[in-house]
């Protein structure tokens, strides 16, 4: 009998009353009792912590695929305020590109990884954040895509920094806040990115704004959809 529980420590100034004043004969009622008399008090005694960009990330999408770590999330929003982008749209880029997940190859074999890097757009700016010395942890100057193909998504970002980096400059976007299409094209098209085409920037960036809606088809957690 849940009356027998005598941790009288537990308690709100708020209300009048103890944890061991709860009568209930089972678990579920002893939950309701206590969830309608002294939830409202804790909350009021010590009220949640707002929480970062990087932990809704991972609450959202982690429902999506369990592997994801906090992590990942942590690395996507501190390079996105360096790259001066949306955290979400670099998520729905790389959504686009990969499903997110870090071992992708294109079907002729030739793009790979996170954003689908060929070998010479990886070397190239590899060589750029080198020469220029820009401040990105973790790149391996003899990278290729064989090394990278076994790169964690963590592993991997640092290069896909170091990409948009690169081309940020060529499309003259140098120092300015991106936008989701921009940031996208980038990749799929410098050239046109650089003129600013703006039909096709505008359909890259619906395409992302649409991959930032998957996890909304998941919100019953990872770990019940698998006991289903």
């Amino acid at each position: 009998m849940f009356e027998k529980i005598s941790n009288d420590s537990i308690s709100s100034p708020k209300v009048p009353y103890k944890i061991s004043d709860v009568k209930a004969s089972n678990f579920e009622e002893f939950s309701d009792i206590f969830t309608k008399k002294y939830e409202p008090a804790i909350q009021l005694d010590f009220p949640k912590l707002k929480k970062t960009k990087a932990q809704e990330l991972y609450d959202s999408w982690s429902n999506v695929d369990s592997s994801f770590t906090p992590e990942f999330f942590d690395k996507i929003v501190e390079i996105s305020k360096r790259v001066k982008c949306d955290p979400e749209d670099l998520i729905g880029l790389m959504y686009n590109e990969s499903r997110l997940k870090p071992s992708t190859v294109s079907k002729d074999g030739k793009y790979h990884g996170l954003i689908q890097f060929n070998s010479t757009s990886l070397k190239a700016c590899v060589k750029n954040a080198l020469d220029k010395k820009l401040d990105i942890q973790g790149l391996d100057p003899n990278i290729t895509v064989s090394k990278l193909d076994k790169l964690s998504r963590e592993e991997q970002l640092p290069y896909v920094e170091a990409y948009l980096m690169l081309f940020k400059d060529y499309c003259g976007l140098k120092g300015k806040k991106v936008s989701g299409g921009e940031l996208w094209g980038m990749i799929k098209s410098p050239a046109q990115t650089k003129a600013k085409n703006k039909k096709f920037l505008q359909h890259l960036q619906d395409s992302i704004n649409s991959a930032k809606l998957v996890p909304l088809k998941y919100e019953t957690p990872f770990y019940l959809r698998k006991a289903d």
